[in-house]
C-alpha cells in the first residue's frame, strides 16, 4: 500500500496572514483613505530586520511583492490596519501568534 500525502494546496491558495506568519515577516505600513475607502500601503517587507524588498535576491524581492500585494488587497488586514493612526508596522508571529500583532513605529 502507497502512502498518501494530502495536497497541502499551493501559494495561490495562501492567504496574506498565511504567508506573514509562517514566514515571521514584519510589514511597513500606512493607512491612507481615497474615495473615503482605507487604502493599506505596505512600504516594505522585513525578514530578520533585513529588508526583502531592497535584497539582491530575485526570490527575496519577489516573496516581498508577493506579500505586500497581498496585505493591501486583503480586506481583512486593512480592517486590522484601520485601527492604527499613521505609520505602523505588522509583525506575523507564526504558529505562537496565528492572529498576529500590530506594532506602533517609533516616531
Amino acid at each position: 500500500m502507497k502512502n498518501h500525502i494530502p495536497d497541502a494546496g499551493t501559494v495561490d491558495d495562501a492567504t496574506p496572514f498565511m504567508l506573514i506568519e509562517c514566514l515571521e515577516v514584519e510589514l511597513e505600513c500606512e493607512v491612507e483613505w481615497e474615495d473615503g475607502e482605507p487604502v493599506v500601503l505596505v512600504s516594505d517587507v522585513y525578514l530578520d530586520d533585513r529588508s526583502l524588498m531592497q535584497s539582491d535576491d530575485p526570490l527575496a524581492r519577489t516573496i516581498a511583492d508577493r506579500i505586500q500585494r497581498d496585505a493591501e488587497d486583503d480586506d481583512a488586514f486593512i480592517e486590522r490596519a484601520v485601527d492604527q493612526d499613521g505609520s505602523f508596522s505588522f509583525r506575523g508571529l507564526g504558529p505562537n501568534d496565528p492572529d498576529g500583532r500590530m506594532v506602533r513605529v517609533a516616531a
